[in-house]
């Protein structure tokens, strides 16, 4: 999640007691319960310890990611490709996220004057993500990265800009 503050409710079933991290938590008659979570960048552990009236008691817990940054751009790389249909453009870049990135990245070239459009697709390793496009026999220039628009499966989203 991208919200620090986590709400959630429920229903403990046959339970007299219930607590969460150690401290009870107000359990109706009909066994519903409330519960705030304020969460901190990272895995958040979520615990429940419900208890009922002979004792026995039952544990449910999760793990909940607070997520707010956007990916990172570790490294690019441009390679020219000559083909027999006429120049191509390779793009590579490696970047890293905690939650994820989505698999496929907008980027642009520019060349010359010209600013071409691609996307990237993640690599089969899943170690980064490759995209290539042709470049149109008018277009004379030696190619650059021009951006990348990076987003997490969160929704977090950078657009870095390279010079």
């Amino acid at each position: 999640t991208t919200t620090p503050d986590l709400g959630l409710s429920g229903r403990a079933e046959g339970a007299v007691a219930l607590e969460h991290a150690g401290r009870p938590l107000a359990l109706a008659a009909d066994g519903r319960f409330v519960l705030q979570v304020a969460l901190v960048p990272g895995d958040n552990r979520v615990d429940l310890q419900a208890r009922d009236a002979a004792g026995n008691v039952a544990d449910w817990g999760c793990s909940i990611r607070l997520d707010r940054e956007p990916p990172v751009l570790d490294a690019d790389r441009v390679t020219e490709l000559a083909t027999e249909g006429g120049r191509q453009v390779q793009v590579e870049i490696q970047a890293h996220d905690q939650s994820g990135i989505t698999a496929v990245i907008p980027y642009q070239v520019e060349i010359g004057d010209r600013v071409l459009n691609g996307t990237l697709s993640r690599c089969p390793d899943r170690s980064c993500f490759r995209g290539q496009l042709f470049v149109p026999a008018t277009v004379r220039g030696r190619p650059r990265l021009r951006s990348v628009t990076l987003q997490d499966y969160l929704g977090n989203r950078q657009e870095v800009h390279l010079d």
